[in-house]
């Protein structure tokens, strides 16, 4: 594991956060964390998370319990090829974005998409910011 200093990044706030990684990545067997200062309710924060087809998703977790999750990207950046993504979480706007390969992946082609009823998620914490698990 990579650990980072603390972003202290405020979703709730109105903060933008915006990561680009270049890297090879295999999926596992199950949903992984690639990355992030969240884990749980108890860890509060954002993840990027590795599903088992591939795919990138981005979760937020609150310390009131509570979590929401993006969508699963449409392209397949961990297949064990290298690849980048890039991640735009808006806290003012309450939407994110994806980029896989330089590209804005289909998923979020039509703009930013939004969390759901997101308005509350508060990631502030005094977590590191790590890469590996």
């Amino acid at each position: 594991v990579l650990r980072f200093p603390n972003l202290n990044f405020s979703y709730s706030g109105g903060e933008k956060l915006i990561f680009w990684w270049l890297g090879k990545c295999t999926a596992e067997g199950s949903t992984s964390y690639l990355m992030g200062d969240g884990f749980s309710t108890t860890y509060p924060g954002v993840q990027v998370r590795v599903s088992s087809t591939q795919k990138l998703q981005v979760v937020l977790y609150d310390p009131s319990a509570s979590a929401v999750f993006s969508g699963s990207s449409t392209s397949s950046p961990f297949d064990g090829a290298l690849h980048s993504i890039g991640v735009v979480i808006d806290g003012a706007a309450k939407k994110y974005a994806f980029w896989v390969d330089g590209a804005l992946d289909a998923l979020t082609s039509g703009g930013y998409l939004a969390f759901g009823d997101s308005t509350a998620i508060n990631t502030t914490n005094a977590n590191t910011w790590n890469l590996g698990q």
